[in-house]
């Protein structure tokens, strides 16, 4: 008699998709995953596999417990030397409990000045790199560090002076256009303040002499304020400044002393407060809308087309039900797996779901730390010269600095949980026989759990409490199994919780049997 041939099982390479019902499961994605990639983190090939682990960059943590606060790096131009062909020295800093450190991977620096410098309970705190230097706002305070001396100092305004109101100062800082920008003032949630040209220093709104190159604000100049509370500032390019606000988006083109205009882009969608965006290398800028959800688009002068929401139809469900009020969202753009990386914490601490967006394959996946501790407060993709210092960081609740590590098989000592569901499989006439079940994973890879789980629909063999069949598979050609499980659907899961190990799938095969109308009227 003729064997059925067997059907290959493809890995769900679409992720997470939840809006479709369990009947009718997006082809290509997966209802339930967790810790997994679509792409093989340990060597990139386009196969499933669980994802990699963090791991400490430092090994000493920046202030005792308490939390990262901010993270970022500047470059010192350098001499090239016998044993380097750089001509850069980059440096790491970083703040936490108020207090600014510089570091390489090789331990922190203690800074003069730097102890208590800022805020050491703000849950957010902003930093930009302008002329060698790293300047900060807080909501407080106003300080600057100087890698090239490790001095942290007080940023004061040597003409004019720098943006006040209501007993604080902004908390959004960035550079544009060789200038310093300053938003979030509490009292004057609508203005923005830019210092001249290529001086940190000067807030002189009114010299003596109007230049284009001049400080200027947008309660003194024709471009105005912006109608809204900003969030967050976007230097895109030259020619575009970005505000994600409450409920609308602005685009100032130009620059302000120089007939700089600003438009709406979106009067529907704002964005998340903070560092709530990232750019990708295709001029493509993702961010968090204020009332959740992931969008994008593509800024160009004059007159941007409105955001395209990418999470809509897929996890939008799960990205509506943030509270900002107890949640913190950071972006970062992880360019060796083309992936946007969104990390949202509570600010109280306390577990939490974070994101991964490959736009390979337009896929979501879902991690969790089980350690609450390693939750990010502070994120930043390090660009060093030697490979293992371009890097993305991700500062914890616990003061340390870690980094997702391509090799690291856990997350800094503690166990990755990963699991997904494949399927459902059904027949067209209804019940089916899993006569054979094959399973190749790749020669390196360490055990993963099989389980098969059944019922009478797709939804009934999900949420069942007991799979019925059970296996282990090893790396590499595993031996055919005989399921011999019967019914009208199924899902194929796999699952690691051991410390130290991770898996990568390469392919499943199964010979599935129709048993016709008479078997599922028996079912």
């Amino acid at each position: 008699m003729a064997r059925n041939p067997l059907n290959e099982i493809q890995w769900p390479g679409g992720g997470l998709s939840v809006h479709g019902g369990f009947i009718h499961q997006e082809p290509g994605t997966t209802y339930d995953c967790l810790n997994v990639r679509g792409y093989d983190p340990t060597t990139n090939f386009l196969r499933g596999a669980q994802r990699c682990g963090i791991s400490k960059y430092v090994a000493t943590q920046l202030n005792g417990a308490h939390a990262i606060q901010n993270l970022n790096h500047v470059v010192i131009p350098a001499a090239a030397s016998g044993s380097t062909n750089s001509v850069r020295t980059l440096k790491g800093v970083g703040v936490a409990g108020g207090t600014i450190k510089g570091f390489t991977a090789a331990g922190f620096t203690a800074t003069s000045g730097g102890s208590g410098a800022l805020s050491a309970t703000a849950p957010f705190i902003g930093s930009a790199v302008f002329l060698q230097k790293v300047y900060y706002a807080d909501g407080a305070n106003y300080v600057v560090y100087d890698p090239a001396i490790d001095t942290v100092s007080a940023w004061t305004a040597a003409a004019g002076s720098l943006p006040t109101g209501g007993g604080g100062t902004p908390r959004l800082i960035c550079v544009w256009r060789g200038r310093v920008v300053l938003s979030g003032l509490i009292s004057d949630p609508q203005d923005w303040f830019m210092s001249a040209q290529f001086d940190a220093t000067n807030f002189d709104y009114s010299p003596a002499l109007t230049t284009a190159t001049q400080a200027v604000a947008g309660n003194n100049t024709e471009a105005g304020l912006i109608p809204d509370i900003i969030n967050a500032m976007i230097p895109y390019s030259d020619d575009v400044l970005i505000f994600l606000c409450d409920n609308s988006i602005w685009q100032m083109t130009g620059d302000p002393m120089a007939g700089g205009q600003i438009d709406r882009v979106s009067d529907i969608v704002g964005g998340a407060f903070g560092d709530s965006w990232c750019k990708d290398p295709f001029g493509n800028v993702y961010f968090m809308g204020s009332r959740g959800g992931l969008y994008a688009f593509h800024p160009v002068p004059g007159a941007s087309a409105a955001p395209i929401r990418v999470s809509a139809q897929r996890v939008d469900e799960k990205l509506m039900t943030i509270d900002w009020s107890k949640n913190i969202v950071r972006f970062a753009w992880d360019d060796r797996f083309q992936t946007v990386m969104f990390f949202i914490t509570p600010t109280a601490g306390g577990v939490t779901t974070n994101w991964a967006y490959d736009i390979r394959n337009e896929a979501f996946w879902p991690d969790q730390f089980a350690n609450t501790n390693h939750n990010p407060t502070a994120v930043h993709l390090m660009d060093g010269d030697n490979p293992n210092d371009r890097v993305l960081l991700v500062g914890g609740r616990d003061g340390y600095v870690r980094m997702i590590d391509l090799n690291a098989k856990h997350d800094d000592g503690t166990a990755i949980k990963s699991h997904i569901y494949i399927g459902p499989l059904q027949a067209e006439s209804g019940v089916f026989r899993m006569r054979e079940l094959r399973g190749i994973l790749s020669e390196t890879s360490d055990d993963v759990s099989v389980e098969l789980w059944s019922g009478r629909s797709p939804e009934d063999a999900f949420i069942s409490t007991d799979p019925s069949y059970a296996c282990t598979w090893s790396r590499g050609k595993n031996y055919s199994r005989r399921p011999m499980t019967a019914d009208q659907a199924m899902y194929l899961k796999l699952s690691n919780n051991t410390f130290g190990t991770a898996w990568q799938y390469e392919a499943v095969y199964a010979e599935l049997v129709a048993l016709g109308l008479a078997a599922g009227r028996q079912l």
